[in-house]
Formats: C-alpha cells, structure tokens, sequence
C-alpha cells in the first residue's frame, strides 16, 4: 500500500517538474493542488485504517517475545 502512494508522490512531482520545465506560459496549478490534496487525504486515511493493525502486529510480536524469555527462563 506504502509502496502505491509513494509511487503516485513520485508521478505527481514528474507531472510538475515536467509542467515547470516546459515552455507553457500557464501552468493549472488549481489542478495540482487539488490532485496533492486529494493524495494527502488518500494517504491519512491509510495512516488511519493502518495504524490500529501495526499497533496489534507490535503487541503480539512483544508479547510473543516475552512468552519466549520467560520459557527460556524456566
């Protein structure tokens, strides 16, 4: 998932270097802005659904771990 927003960053900032580098005299910045916006809020919503899940993977690994040290304890 990290992977495909990071690949549709990437795509964004090529559409505005090529769009800045080109020899147009105007430049849709509404467009851009909005297609930046519409890809922060994608990327919070994410952020949103898949903290919860890295959160429960970080407490079973931990508590795995523990289970591990006190068996090897004993």
């Amino acid at each position: 998932v990290s992977t495909g927003l990071a690949e549709r960053y990437k795509h964004l900032n090529q559409i505005v270097l090529t769009t800045v580098n080109s020899e147009q005299s105007s430049i849709d910045w509404r467009s851009l802005r909005e297609k930046y916006a519409a890809l922060s809020t994608l990327v919070k919503q994410t952020d949103h659904h898949i903290s919860p899940i890295i959160l429960l993977s970080f407490a079973n690994n931990l508590y795995f771990i523990c289970l591990q040290l006190l068996n090897g304890l004993s």
